[in-house]
């Protein structure tokens, strides 16, 4: 060892069984390197999900159903709340996304106002936008509703 050589130590691989060197040198920061990017993988993962819905993290619309047929546009329109959620933003939409009305408010529904006038016989769009404490805001899915006539 005093020929400047490292000492290396002789380990069998669980795979195959065949004996590797290893410097001790090298294996402490390649293993390090590999918990630090398993971990941010780890983390991604929790952050990024299993493709499931995270039912705490989207608003979901309950009222009106989706594809439902409405006598009039007073209905009362619905949503869960999210426990952390600091107010809602209510979008109403034609088809072609046109925005018809919004409102800003604190509840979990509210009834169109009768200022707000829309052709019957069409189908609307409507979802909802949790604004959170940090100013981020979480989406619902959209639903469709028709006005009977």
């Amino acid at each position: 060892l005093s020929s400047g050589f490292r000492k290396t130590s002789l380990r069998k691989t669980r795979m195959s069984g065949s004996m590797i060197k290893q410097s001790p040198s090298r294996i402490l920061p390649v293993a390090l390197a590999v918990l630090v990017v398993a971990g941010i993988g780890v983390a991604y993962l929790t952050m990024q999900g299993d493709g499931r819905k995270d039912q705490t993290r989207e608003v979901m619309l309950v009222v009106p159903r989706d594809g439902a047929t409405l006598a009039s546009l007073r209905s009362r329109f619905r949503w869960q709340k999210l426990p952390t959620a600091t107010a809602y933003h209510f979008y109403l939409y034609e088809v072609n996304r046109t925005t018809v009305w919004s409102a800003l408010v604190k509840d979990t529904s509210l009834v169109i106002p009768a200022a707000v006038n829309v052709p019957s016989g069409q189908t609307y769009l409507w979802r909802v936008e949790a604004i959170m404490p940090d100013e981020t805001t979480v989406d619902s899915e959209v639903h469709a509703f028709t006005l009977s006539q």
